[in-house]
Parts: structure tokens; sequence; C-alpha cells
């Protein structure tokens, strides 16, 4: 399940962009969020999911689940 975000976890948090870009689930979160706020906000709450994802599976040594972070 890493494979799908990168391969490294520390990558996850510094390419919010190119996962909103890429994985429909995700782009589908950045868009409902997108029509409540405005775009950085978005982007910025998408950057801050994916580091604390990041941070999780480093200190639990887990793999990324998509489902729990993105419904």
């Amino acid at each position: 399940m890493c494979r799908v975000l990168g391969a490294s976890t520390s990558a996850i948090s510094l390419r919010p962009r190119w996962q909103q870009q890429h994985h429909p689930k995700i782009q589908r979160w950045f868009q409902r969020k997108m029509r409540r706020t405005c775009r950085n906000i978005a982007l910025k709450s998408l950057a801050s999911k994916l580091s604390k994802a990041s941070y999780h599976m480093r200190r639990d040594g887990v793999d990324f689940n998509e489902q729990l972070l993105f419904g």
C-alpha cells in the first residue's frame, strides 16, 4: 500500500499537489474541500493530512491505508 503514495513516507508530505492530481479518492476529497474553502486552504489541509499520516506510519511502522484517511 505504501507504493501508492511514493517510495518513501517522508516524500508524502512534500507532494500534496501530485497526490491530489493522481489519486481519485484524494482528488474527490480535495474537490469537496475546495468547494467549502479556497484552493490554498484545501491544499494546506491536504498537506497537513498527508504529513500526519506520514508521522503515524513512521511511528507505528504500518503501511498507508487510504481508506482510513479519505474514507
